[in-house]
């Protein structure tokens, strides 16, 4: 039962060290929206994807948007992925 929880994936081409402390303080604020931090590294590629999980959506685009942010502040590059 509950309400189906929303997914969205967020990558990007930083390590997970250097999102670490912002990601902390997002959590923080965003108390209702789980936030897992998936590394991985293929040759050549380093990076990080990011999934968010709410049952609100609202909320949910406000984190999402608030941790783009945070790679383009610490100058990555977001791209969020579609799920099909």
């Amino acid at each position: 039962g509950g309400l189906p929880l929303i997914v969205r994936t967020v990558g990007c081409n930083l390590p997970e060290s250097q999102l670490a402390f912002g990601l902390a303080a997002i959590q923080d604020r965003f108390g209702d929206v789980e936030i897992g931090s998936y590394p991985f590294y293929h040759p050549g590629n380093l990076g990080v994807k990011l999934v968010l999980r709410a049952t609100d959506e609202e909320r949910l685009d406000a984190a999402v948007c608030v941790v783009s942010a945070l790679i383009e502040e610490l100058g990555g590059t977001p791209a969020e992925e579609t799920e099909c």
